[in-house]
């Protein structure tokens, strides 16, 4: 979540909260956020911007409804860089030439981020091609820079995917 906040001095400042392992139920979100935002924060916060999923925008039942019980004048809208990952999905939906580098990218990642044994052999072939160890990384539709980084990562260690693959077929 983007949020933004106003300090003493009335300076504007807009920072990143991530939550990691948040369940997901509108209540418990709004108790996590709370949890990061802390007492000093919260009565600062004055909007954020969320993903657009029901239980975060929701008008009667969603985090944003629920954390302006705590942060009355706070406005929240949907991320401008959400909807630009999702305007983005939907421009180069139904093209197969992006749809197969999706989906070779994709199959990447599967390869080895589901099996250890692969994940070492293709930093065995890494590192005998003088590049650095490097994971695989996921493609995700709504992530506006998941499909670039995973194509650099491919980019990067072409050579060693190719050989790491090819022993396995061995």
């Amino acid at each position: 979540m983007d949020i933004r906040y106003i300090d003493e001095n009335y300076n504007t400042h807009t920072e990143f909260l991530e939550l990691i392992e948040c369940a997901g139920n509108a209540e418990s979100m709004t108790y996590a956020f709370l949890a990061v935002l802390g007492p000093d924060l919260l009565a600062k916060l004055v909007g954020g911007a969320f993903d657009g999923a029901s239980a975060m925008m929701g008008s009667k039942g969603g985090v944003q409804v629920k954390l302006q019980n705590y942060a009355r004048f706070a406005r929240f809208v949907h991320c401008v860089c959400h909807r630009q990952a999702l305007l983005g999905a939907a421009a180069v939906k139904g093209n197969p030439e992006i749809e197969a580098v999706h989906f070779s990218l994709q199959k990447i990642y599967a390869l080895f981020a589901r099996s250890g044994l692969r994940l070492e052999a293709l930093h065995d072939a890494q590192e005998e091609f003088g590049e650095a160890l490097l994971n695989p990384i996921k493609v995700g539709d709504t992530r506006w820079l998941s499909s670039e980084l995973a194509a650099r990562f491919a980019t990067r260690c072409v050579s060693s995917i190719i050989e790491s693959v090819s022993l396995k077929l061995a």
